[in-house]
């Protein structure tokens, strides 16, 4: 399908803003039809539904793999097409003429929305709602789904077209709700409890004609179309676990928002209410601007009204996520995405899903887990509605990830399961939930390469084989005279101005000043330790990340880059810190509890750390001490060399160390990143570990190199024989050639 035969399918992201934009006056909204329903029969269902049995073969898979692993897992799950004849597909039309609506409906349209409840208001916007009839929505915004449907087309509405007295008929239902969204011609979300001023709507119009005539609008502008879009994705419908799963099944989208009037006519007879019809293609621009506005703000000296809106950084993320999405469904649609056309489950991460779906909310747990089934194509679905805690979802969904293959269930870093330690099985204790830290993928979005995982549930924990590359008495610390260049330099990184169009460092985003603690000394030990690996090996390092050149394929680097690298590397061991070596750092490793190097550290926060008090968060992110004063002024080449250093470390720490652990983890242990050499053809490694002792193994499913990204390296306490504990697990930065490894063994980890 063309771009131009795209632009007639409404909804549909391309990149052409026309007509993105409509409004609806309503003006008589207490009139409220009723809807009514009709059953399709079965041949009209797999015409407008399409085949579900699609993914069988990869269900019967997963399952028989599951059988061999986790008895339990295996005995609560069935392949999605033997429910599909109690599936019953109902639809709502106005006035269904009986037989013939049924016979001649050809496409439908689907409605996403959050229902109502004690628990939230929807925007006066909307008028009062119809006492007598009641409904899923409010009148107004009923009168404005009813005006996006064609000449004899019908509409889903789950709430209408489901018995919610039948156990039986909802557990059908949830198992194809993503069949329902993906075949729609449109789904309609439906946002009542926000609503955009007329001035907001009247600049939504704006940005869209300048974005079609590419005349850009001014900078406040821009500013208030960012804050706009704040509004609109801070609606409930962002938070729902069930919308989020809509939204991701589907690829055609419209967005149905309130206006209210603020021209200054509060007293005028009009009495129509304002619907704004935004489709996705718009709202995909508004992110843009959203992101541009977000780090332009970011230097800016003075508060800016987009900075000053209540946006934490989990706000920012999320929002982040959802542009993300928002914007790969167009690519999807037009096929500029590699393996558009790729089954989600022979990709994808289940992990990653799992953490993507827990961070919304939802009445229950199970639909949660069915939602990421979904989600992930998986063609399984949960025999009956039971009662799950999240712990009992995270054991399900790891067992079903082993079971398909999906390494990132032995990768997981987050934190353990979370009921009591007693009543939690042995052989569960291994288990980790995933964190948005251990999902990163370094290299662009290549799929998931899948594998065969051999793995088993005993009583005694899980059954695998690992490979053995050593023990903690393996590893080394870098050098005083490395820790000390490398505080240096994290600890005067304001010496060098952060361009617009650069990221600053982590570190210099963190507001918590426990975590900014944490994050500045495995910045400075991860520098420290690159320094002693040498600037051959961080020449290697600085490629594989920045350069993203695959495994085996010459570095081919761009005019000057390498000479202007080995450079910066030259002057930070040089000059840096003539005068600022010191011979009293009176403690080397500190405890992730600590904020600051002991000889940094004013007398109040070491009381503070000592009587385990909680800091409360700074105000701004400079935590340089009197001691600290820069010195003279760099020049302009020194300033280059500066940011490629601090650049560098950010890349070892965004896409290589784990440093999350010691926080996620819930341990009293201390962790820090040391260097190690796993075999005498490998080069010197980086890991993040603990103090403790252990021994350092690879499970053999993640040898391969195109596993790198992930946290795979396991350290394991032994226990007895061939039995482990698993103390946590971190990534690898540096070349470990774990394919000459030959010590393998087979173990159970609990």
């Amino acid at each position: 399908m063309s771009v131009r035969e795209l632009e007639d399918h409404e909804g549909v992201y391309v990149p052409n803003f026309e007509n993105a934009l409509q409004v609806y006056y309503l003006t008589n909204t207490s009139h409220y039809p009723i809807p009514q329903s009709f059953e399709l029969e079965k041949p009209i269902k797999g015409r407008l539904l399409g085949n579900p049995h699609n993914h069988a073969s990869d269900a019967d898979r997963i399952l028989a793999a599951l059988k061999a692993m986790d008895q339990e897992t295996y005995s609560r799950l069935e392949i999605k097409e033997s429910a599909f004849n109690d599936f019953k597909f109902r639809l709502l039309a106005q006035d269904p003429s009986s037989d013939s609506m049924s016979n001649a409906v050809d496409s439908f349209l689907i409605l996403s929305y959050t229902w109502h409840s004690n628990a939230w208001q929807a925007h006066p916007a909307l008028g009062e709602p119809h006492l007598e009839i009641g409904g899923p929505l409010m009148p107004a915004m009923w009168a404005a789904l009813l005006a996006q449907l064609k000449e004899r087309e019908c509409f889903w509405i789950d709430q209408l077209c489901i018995d919610q007295c039948s156990d039986t008929e909802k557990t059908a239902a949830i198992a194809f709700m993503d069949l329902l969204y993906k075949s729609a011609r449109k789904v309609i979300i439906a946002l009542e409890d926000i609503a955009l001023s007329t001035t907001e709507m009247d600049l939504m119009f704006m940005y869209a004609a300048s974005s079609s005539s590419n005349f850009p609008l001014p900078e406040l502008d821009l500013d208030k179309i960012s804050q706009a879009f704040v509004k609109i994705v801070s609606a409930r419908w962002f938070d729902r676990a069930w919308c989020l799963h809509e939204f991701l099944v589907s690829r055609r989208h419209v967005f149905l928002v309130p206006v209210y009037r603020n021209d200054g006519q509060s007293g005028s007879m009009d009495p129509s209410i304002l619907i704004l019809r935004v489709d996705g293609v718009l709202l995909a621009g508004m992110f843009s601007c959203f992101v541009e506005k977000i780090i332009q703000h970011q230097y800016d000296e003075q508060q800016s009204p987009l900075k000053n809106s209540c946006l934490n950084g989990a706000k920012i993320e999320q929002i982040r996520r959802f542009g993300t999405r928002l914007v790969g469904t167009g690519l999807d649609v037009l096929g500029f995405q590699e393996g558009s056309e790729t089954n989600a489950s022979e990709d994808g991460s289940f992990m990653h899903m799992f953490h993507e779906v827990f961070s919304h909310q939802a009445m229950y747990n199970s639909d949660k887990l069915s939602i990421v089934l979904n989600a992930m194509d998986s063609g399984l679905h949960l025999k009956d509605l039971i009662s799950l805690s999240e712990d009992d979802c995270l054991v399900m969904i790891t067992m079903i990830a082993l079971a398909a293959g999906d390494t990132t269930a032995m990768t997981t870093n987050g934190s353990k399961l979370i009921g009591d330690q007693r009543e939690i099985p042995q052989n569960k204790r291994w288990i980790r939930a995933p964190s948005s830290a251990d999902q990163f993928r370094a290299v662009g979005y290549k799929p998931i390469p899948r594998t065969k995982i051999i793995a088993k549930l005993v009583t005694e924990g899980l059954e695998l084989d690992v490979f053995f590359l050593g023990t903690n008495l393996d590893l080394r610390s870098p050098s005083q005279y490395h820790l000390s260049i490398a505080r240096w330099l994290i600890d005067h990184r304001g010496l060098a101005p952060t361009y617009e169009n650069e990221r600053a460092l982590r570190l210099d985003l963190e507001t918590d000043k426990h975590k900014y603690g944490i994050l500045r000394i495995a910045c400075i030990q991860t520098l420290a330790c690159a320094f002693e690996c040498g600037k051959e090996w961080m020449l290697a390092q600085h490629a594989k990340y920045y350069i993203s050149q695959p495994g085996g394929v010459p570095i081919q680097w761009s005019s000057g880059a390498k000479d202007r690298f080995e450079e910066a590397v030259d002057w930070c061991l040089a000059t840096v810190i003539e005068d600022d070596i010191g011979a009293d750092l009176s403690k080397t490793w500190q405890d992730y509890r600590t904020w600051f190097w002991v000889d940094d550290a004013p007398e109040e926060e070491i009381r503070l750390e000592t009587e385990d008090q909680d800091p409360a968060p700074l105000e701004n992110n400079s935590m340089d001490t009197e001691a600290q004063d820069p010195p003279p002024f760099l020049s302009s080449e020194e300033e280059n060399w500066f940011h490629i250093i601090i650049f560098f470390t950010e890349q070892m720490i965004t896409f290589g160390l784990a440093v999350e652990q010691a926080i996620s983890d819930g341990s009293e242990d201390t962790w820090n990143v040391q260097i190690t050499r796993f075999s005498s053809a490998g080069s010197n490694c980086l890991v993040f570990v603990p103090a403790a002792q252990f021994h350092l193994c690879v499970p053999t499913a993640l040898q391969d190199d195109s596993y790198g990204w992930m946290t795979r390296l396991w350290l394991l306490q032994r226990k007895e024989s061939c039995f482990y504990s698993l103390l946590g697990k971190s990534r690898i930065v540096g070349d470990p050639s774990l394919k000459e490894q030959s010590k393998k063994m087979a173990v159970v980890v609990s």
